[in-house]
């Protein structure tokens, strides 16, 4: 784990990325990861991930880069994937209209007319 601000100028970059469907039903979206190395020696990191929000900072996201191996080459491209679940409809019910009221339209009506008995 690297904290934020060995990330230079990254640190508070906004990426935009588009998500599409995934066959599970679920949102997914990538950034593409480009690692530079310095020196002689190679670069072997297992399991890389990238902990993200979005621009307002309401959700968190992590995109899974999985293993990286920098061995003859000063570069390594990666593409990372984050999924997620897809938003759900805000409605102002939460349901069908039940005898109790209870999620139905706010409207007066009279009490059903019941005849007495005999």
């Amino acid at each position: 784990t690297w904290p934020g601000t060995s990330l230079g100028l990254c640190k508070d970059k906004v990426f935009k990325t588009k998500a599409r469907t995934t066959i599970s039903n679920l949102l997914e979206t990538k950034l593409v990861l480009t690692l530079n190395r310095s020196g002689k020696d190679g670069m072997r990191l297992e399991n890389f991930n990238l902990d993200a929000e979005t621009a307002d900072g309401s959700q968190k996201r992590r995109f899974k880069c999985g293993k990286i191996v920098i061995v003859d080459k000063k570069t390594a491209i990666k593409e990372c994937f984050a999924q997620f679940p897809k938003s759900l409809p805000t409605t102002t019910r939460s349901g069908p209209c039940l005898r109790s009221g209870k999620n139905c339209d706010k409207t007066t009506t009279r009490p059903p007319f019941r005849s007495g008995s005999g």
